[in-house]
This record gives C-alpha cells, sequence and structure tokens, in this order.
C-alpha cells in the first residue's frame, strides 16, 4: 500500500508520510526491528524536510520515536 501511496500522491505528501511512519509503528510492534528502524528513519527525516524541525508533526513523530525507544530501544541513529 506504501509504494501505490507514494506512486500516486508522491513521497513527500503527508498521507505517504502518515502511511510510512504507521507502517514503521506497525513493524516495531511484530518485532521487526531492522525493518522498523529503517522505515521510521526515513520517516523522520523525510517530516523534517518537508515540514520543518519545529512543526507539530514532526514533534509527533519524535515523540512516537522517543516511546518506541524506551519500549524496544532502536537504534542510536534515528
Amino acid at each position: 500500500m506504501l509504494d501505490i501511496d507514494q506512486r500516486v500522491r508522491g513521497p513527500d505528501h503527508p498521507e505517504t508520510l502518515k502511511a510510512m511512519f504507521n507502517l514503521a509503528l506497525v513493524l516495531n510492534s511484530e518485532g521487526r526491528r531492522t525493518e522498523s528502524e529503517r522505515l521510521t528513519r526515513d520517516a523522520l527525516v523525510s517530516y523534517q524536510r518537508v515540514f520543518g524541525p519545529a512543526h507539530q508533526l514532526t514533534a509527533r513523530v519524535m515523540e512516537k520515536v522517543e516511546e518506541m525507544r524506551r519500549f524496544a530501544p532502536l537504534s542510536a541513529s534515528l
């Protein structure tokens, strides 16, 4: 589904970014840490590029990343 969003809406569309991060959360909850980390990193970089580091959506993503780190540590590169 994410690949369809990226093709139809574009990689920087807000709904595509939302789908990307939601998929990362699902992968994390399934214990698929490597895939989740990669997608989380990509989503965070995209949110920062599209919305800026101070935007409320970027801040929400950062909060979720911190929450993910507390419950199942991700790599330090996020």
